[in-house]
């Protein structure tokens, strides 16, 4: 693989192999900063994920070489990539020569450009096989994004695809300067392609710490505030309340939390990957720090010892010299210069911090006291309060917790209100043709269309899935209809993704109802966004279908943007699928809302993430249900 640089450049390190000095700042014309020709040995540092590939001879396009790329079974996937440096406010022009041939198994190569990793922000596709086809897609850094990804894959992904293959030539892009942006945008976190599953992320501003976003519990007549007292310790002030039914005196109290357990971890034997370390899915995973089939951010920072050989004696490995790690998501590898041979196992020593809710209660005599919930890396149970007592406070212990503050404290507020009359009936006639077959005792066939959270992750069992669970409950309130579900959601996939595959997944079963939802567009431009969800709901209604948009379930806080308490729903998309659904006048489901409603609750929406990252557990799965059920 060769890389020339302006036709005849070539420098050795890659950011000047890839970006060329511009002779003058006003220079508006393109300049070509790179020509990928796949000939020779390579001369730049393409990563690769998925599937295999190879320089080819079979077939090309300009030369005598083209990359072949064959992708795997489990997701359909060969993604060859490298990230390279953009300037401010300049235009990219990104191009690139592809061949898909006849065969038994077909793929759906895109041309990207993405930012944040795996955010796509320019895509071209093809429409032939058997012949090579100029993919072209322009993207200007209005953002002042710093890197960009160029990555060759197969997109949409699909189950079974192992063996299928397609071809890559001619990879060039251009780059004409511009003005940087004025406002300092930050970079969203991606919706990247992970082997579990896809990274989500709002890209509104940080949202700072706002008391507004808890609630008030009802039962407390005057007082009663739960304030940190400093270290573990919180004081709750005098006031009145409602317990059984009696108005009762409380005396101010100051509690001691207990702080959280450590769990200490020795001798875990591994075998350490060359794989730079990288958030929840590169690098060798540190067992104790898994929950559902991703590491957590459980780690105890510094904690990690690596050795030779178990106990106390033998070689003690050097950080930085002999191994690597993400101290934030419990991923280690060693590195190849280092003393730790590839396929050694070594023992590894670390501690672990998990997540607990304890709540605050007032007893029948006006005793405060605190119960202790449980100790989990994620999903920890809530603890009740004594029978008898009112239920005052949680005080939520995120990992590492090692002094309460305003963040922790959680009081017990209002349950989440009903919807005002006027505005469901609204709603429900945009699902009229549905609901009217239904009442008819009429055959109906709905699609859940849709990401990893449609497709059940992470229910603990299948019939507790919001799209089954819905079916189910239309079952029972409609026993009558005879109802089909076809569950087609994809784990890891978008709309951007989808909407090649809408006849088979969704169109061919002639749907009455396509519920749809999408926490991976999250992180799409809203133009994307727009034109995918008009598209998908012009088809559905073209074929005499009605739609239901699903707004998303809250994510990991640092994929929301908060910097302290939690508070309003942060993710600019959300707000802009409302805008869709009012626009072609089709009816939400607002799980949002519901997820938003937690902390006024008393609920801290961290313990209701089954993966501790971005699925829904069985209780989140059953907000899903209970806003689609509404409309019915």
């Amino acid at each position: 693989m060769k890389t020339i640089i302006d036709k005849s450049n070539r420098f050795p390190c890659l950011v000047s192999a890839f970006f060329l000095i511009a002779i003058s700042l006003a220079r508006a014309e393109p300049v070509t900063i790179l020509n990928e020709t796949f000939e020779g040995a390579p001369a730049i540092e393409w990563q690769h994920e998925w599937g295999k590939f190879a320089n080819c001879t079979e077939r090309a396009h300009g030369g005598k070489q083209s990359l072949q790329c064959t992708v795997e079974n489990q997701y359909g996937m060969s993604v060859h990539y490298v990230d390279v440096p953009v300037k401010p406010g300049a235009t990219y022009t990104l191009s690139a020569w592809v061949f898909i041939p006849q065969q038994d198994k077909d793929c759906f190569p895109q041309l990207q450009l993405c930012k944040n990793k795996w955010t796509p922000v320019a895509h071209a596709s093809p429409s032939t096989h058997d012949e090579w086809e100029e993919l072209r897609c322009e993207w200007t850094n209005t953002e002042n994004l710093k890197t960009i990804r160029i990555a060759l894959h197969n997109s949409p992904w699909r189950e079974g695809l192992e063996g299928a293959m397609y071809f890559w030539d001619d990879v060039s892009m251009s780059e004409v300067e511009g003005s940087p942006a004025k406002s300092g945008a930050t970079e969203e976190h991606s919706a990247m392609p992970e082997r579990m599953d896809a990274k989500l992320a709002g890209s509104g501003a940080p949202v700072a710490a706002s008391l507004a976003t808890r609630g008030t519990n009802p039962d407390v007549l005057t007082g009663l505030e739960v304030k940190p007292a400093g270290g573990m310790k919180v004081t709750v002030t005098a006031g009145k309340a409602h317990v059984l039914g009696r108005e009762v005196d409380v005396p101010e109290t100051t509690l001691e939390i207990a702080p959280p357990t450590i769990m200490q971890i020795t001798d875990e034997a591994a075998k350490l990957t060359d794989e730079v370390p990288e958030s929840f899915h590169k690098g060798t995973a540190l067992q104790h720090c898994v929950g559902f089939g991703a590491t957590l951010p459980c780690l105890e920072p510094s904690s990690i010892v690596i050795k030779e050989k178990p106990g106390q004696g033998g070689l003690i490995y050097e950080q930085g010299k002999d191994w690597r790690a993400d101290q934030t998501w419990g991923r280690v590898g060693r590195i190849p210069e280092g003393r730790i041979k590839a396929g050694q196992t070594v023992y590894i020593d670390y501690r672990t911090r998990p997540l607990r809710v304890d709540t605050i209660g007032i007893s029948p005599a006006g005793k405060i006291s605190v119960n202790q919930g449980d100790s989990q890396k994620v999903c920890p149970t809530i603890s009740p309060a004594d029978y008898g007592s009112l239920a005052l406070c949680h005080i939520f212990l995120d990992y590492g917790c090692q002094e309460i503050t305003e963040k922790a404290v959680y009081p017990i507020g209002e349950p989440f209100p009903q919807p005002d009359a006027a505005v469901l009936n609204d709603q429900r006639a945009l699902v009229a043709k549905t609901r009217a077959k239904l009442e008819q005792g009429k055959d109906v066939t709905i699609v859940a269309w849709g990401d990893s959270v449609t497709a059940g992750g992470d229910a603990s069992r299948q019939e507790l899935r919001f799209c089954e669970a819905f079916a189910h409950a239309l079952r029972f309130k409609y026993p009558q209809a005879r109802i089909k579900l076809i569950n087609a959601g994809r784990g890891g996939w978008n709309s951007s993704r989808s909407l090649p595959l809408f006849e088979d997944d969704v169109l061919k079963y002639k749907p009455d109802l396509v519920t749809m939802e999408f926490v991976n567009d999250m992180g799409l431009p809203e133009q994307t966004l727009r034109k995918n969800w008009f598209e998908a709901i012009d088809r559905v209604r073209a074929i005499g279908g009605e739609s239901i948009i699903v707004t998303p379930h809250f994510v990991l806080p640092m994929w929301m943007n908060f910097t302290g308490i939690e508070a309003v729903e942060t993710r600019p998309n959300v707000e802009a699928l409302r805008k869709i659904a009012g626009e072609k006048k089709v009816a939400v489901a607002d799980a949002s809302k519901r997820w938003e409603h937690l902390a006024i609750e008393g609920v801290p929406y961290l313990v209701h993430l089954r993966n501790g990252i971005n699925h829904p557990d069985d209780f989140g799965h059953a907000l899903f249900t209970e806003e689609l059920m509404r409309l019915f």
